[in-house]
């Protein structure tokens, strides 16, 4: 029957997939998922997804390492086939030109996403951040799942490959594009070959970019499976038949991140020689160093080491045991054991500047649990850094009213105030927080350089040499205060502190030097905006 015009419909959610700012890449996985998880937020019926290319050749910019014609197939053999695998098939719109999208989005009237998009200004969603947060807000974050086809014709695949021996997938990465995050090739070789073939059969499934090259001699005595290599929906299915899989991180992993029926080893998750794979990085991105994936099952999991062959036969065997215990596996549910505190999460999040997300999680704890002094000083904190200060004063009052106040509190509850040129407030917190923490030598500092501004220059100099004698060898403490007594025109004493502080720092290169380390990527300390 055909619907009155005038009747309510269910709305939809259009979510853009902006070429512009948003890669042809694996990547995409994470933002349908995204988007669905908006559409079941809103209470949405149906999902439209739209992506449209940049303005320049179709595709952002600072994906330098493809060439334009690389990037279309990836489009078409990467991007598009995912919608395959997602939860609920959603309505797919591939623009020509931007001028396509911006009919779209001027015709509807529904939600879109990401929240606050326009062609003009395109934003995009597909960092594993925001999964991360919405994970640990307590959403439920669905999975991808091959097609039923997919799974019939790998079925057929496996069963006349290798009979009944349990697969076991290797997956490589062999990319000529950041090389340094390739995997093993010796060792996962002499994993193959160790494997009791009576019961396993290892399946080795190639980077794309190497099927179309020689054959590699020392993998023609192993089974390869290049459909999966080729074709999205047919890598899903052969994971999720397969006994288990295992990889270094690479494009297609998020696959297996976000399929809960997909059992896995993960290895070389850190690899400081490559930017998106450092520790500040994966932290960025929500997760804890040594962790695991919080919405993982107990056979999904991260190996932090790398994988060298000794370390790929003991988590295997651990594997193994855990497998053969839990079997058969009738249902495969979170992982109670990798869930962590949402604080933990979200200050994690803050700290590395994800702070839309460190907020929203924020948020549901103060929704929940109105009394958390924390959560409201550091929502404070981040308003305080988006230079909304009417907020970020209420914020850190509220917690400061839960709980009498602490330090730190009062500390950032006083940078707000100097932003705002209120000296005097600022320096009245800065006495409360030195008098809760007598020893913070920032806090005497922050306290010196508040009342060098209000001409205080007596109690000034007392509250910075307070700060030197209990942190005298802090490079940041002897600048500040080389800076107060120059601006007070004490130039002997000034010149002094600055020439203390070069020799620390030279000291401290010449230390990091020497062990071969490096500064800490994440520094753990209290959180100031001043």
């Amino acid at each position: 029957m055909m619907q009155d015009p005038g009747e309510d419909r269910e709305p939809v959610l259009t979510a853009f997939y902006d070429l512009e700012v948003s890669p042809v890449s694996f990547d995409f996985s994470a933002f349908a998922i995204l988007a669905e998880m908006e559409k079941v937020r809103r209470k949405c019926a149906e999902l439209h997804i739209v992506i449209l290319p940049a303005g320049d050749g179709g595709f952002r910019q600072d994906d330098t390492e493809y060439h334009v014609i690389n990037k279309a197939w990836r489009l078409n053999n990467i991007v598009i086939p995912h919608l395959a695998t997602m939860p609920l098939r959603p309505r797919l719109t591939v623009c020509a030109a931007r001028s396509d999208a911006e009919e779209i989005e001027r015709a509807g009237t529904g939600p879109i996403f990401p929240e606050g998009y326009h062609t003009s200004q395109p934003t995009s969603a597909f960092m594993w951040s925001h999964i991360a947060a919405a994970s640990a807000r307590g959403e439920s974050i669905p999975s991808l799942h091959a097609s039923e086809q997919a799974r019939a014709y790998m079925g057929q695949w496996l069963q006349s490959h290798i009979g009944d021996r349990k697969p076991v997938t290797i997956t490589l990465r062999e990319s000529t594009h950041a090389a340094v995050r390739n995997s093993n090739f010796d060792a996962w070789l002499e994993f193959a070959r160790r494997l009791d073939t009576d019961i396993y059969h290892p399946i080795f499934v190639r980077d794309t970019e190497k099927l179309f090259g020689d054959e590699t001699d020392e993998l023609m005595e192993f089974t390869t499976c290049s459909l999966a290599s080729l074709n999205v929906d047919l890598r899903m299915a052969l994971y999720e038949l397969s006994w288990l899989n295992t990889m270094v991180p690479g494009g297609p992993t998020v696959l297996c991140w976000l399929n809960r029926n997909i059992p896995f080893l993960q290895f070389k998750i850190i690899n400081e020689d490559w930017p998106s794979t450092t520790t500040s990085y994966i932290t960025s991105q929500g997760l804890e160093k040594g962790g695991q994936l919080p919405h993982a099952t107990p056979y999904q999991r991260l190996v932090w080491e790398p994988d060298d062959l000794d370390v790929i036969e003991r988590e295997f065997s651990a594997m193994v045991d855990r497998l053969e215990a839990d079997a058969p596996i009738t249902e495969l549910a979170r992982d109670p054991e990798n869930s962590e505190d949402p604080m933990e999460v979200a200050l994690r999040l803050q700290m590395t500047g994800r702070f839309e997300e460190a907020t929203a999680i924020y948020q549901d704890i103060v929704g929940k649990d109105p009394d958390n002094a924390d959560a409201w000083h550091l929502l404070g904190v981040i308003a305080h850094q988006a230079d909304r200060p009417e907020a970020a004063e209420k914020m850190i009052l509220r917690a400061i009213s839960l709980t009498g106040g602490q330090s730190n509190y009062f500390i950032n509850l006083a940078a707000v105030l100097k932003k705002a040129e209120r000296l005097d407030e600022a320096a009245n917190c800065l006495w409360r927080a030195v008098a809760f923490a007598p020893n913070d030598a920032g806090a005497h500092a922050d306290l010196a350089e508040v009342l060098a501004a209000t001409s205080e220059g007596d109690k000034a100099k007392s509250a910075m040499l307070k700060a030197l004698k209990l942190k005298p060898d802090s490079i940041d403490i002897c600048e500040r205060a080389g800076q107060l007594f120059h601006a007070a025109g004490d130039i002997e004493i000034a010149a002094n502190l600055y020439r203390q502080a070069l020799e620390f720092r030279d000291d401290a290169v010449q230390r990091r030097l020497k062990a071969k380390e490096h500064l800490p990527e994440i520094p753990v300390q209290t959180l100031k905006t001043a």
